[in-house]
């Protein structure tokens, strides 16, 4: 698991994009950088999966794209495994990666598009204390 990663991206802390991916999830932060300068009108799935295959964060095996566009999930991904319900009921949680029922993930990023800050977490923030 120790590279596995998220980058979401919000809206007024609405989820509006969700980059899950199982490899080379250290780019995440770079990933959110790039994304931070996408204008709006261009959060289109194709639009966010060219970029982040640009941007060397997962691969085409493990790469799933999720936005929100007029009020629907879009997803885009190339793997032929079928994605678990854990991609579209936790699409909301923007630290949770789908990926693992646990939800946690190395590399956890979100960016608040309409600030501009991006917040990296911690791959022990569900984690309950015992």
């Amino acid at each position: 698991m120790a590279t596995n990663g998220v980058v979401s991206v919000t809206e007024k802390g609405q989820v509006i994009a969700k980059v899950v991916v199982g490899c080379d999830g250290y780019n995440a932060m770079d990933l959110a950088v790039t994304l931070r300068d996408v204008d709006q009108a261009d959060f289109l799935p194709p639009t966010i999966y060219r970029l982040v295959k640009e941007a060397g964060f997962g691969c085409s095996d493990c790469l799933v794209v999720m936005v929100r566009v007029n009020g629907k999930v879009e997803v885009c991904h190339e793997s032929d495994e079928d994605l678990g319900q854990l991609y579209g009921l936790t699409f909301d949680c923007a630290f949770f990666n789908p990926r693992w029922s646990q939800g946690i993930a190395d590399h956890v990023v979100k960016l608040e598009k309409t600030t501009g800050e991006i917040t990296e977490f911690s791959p022990s923030w569900n984690k309950v204390d015992e």
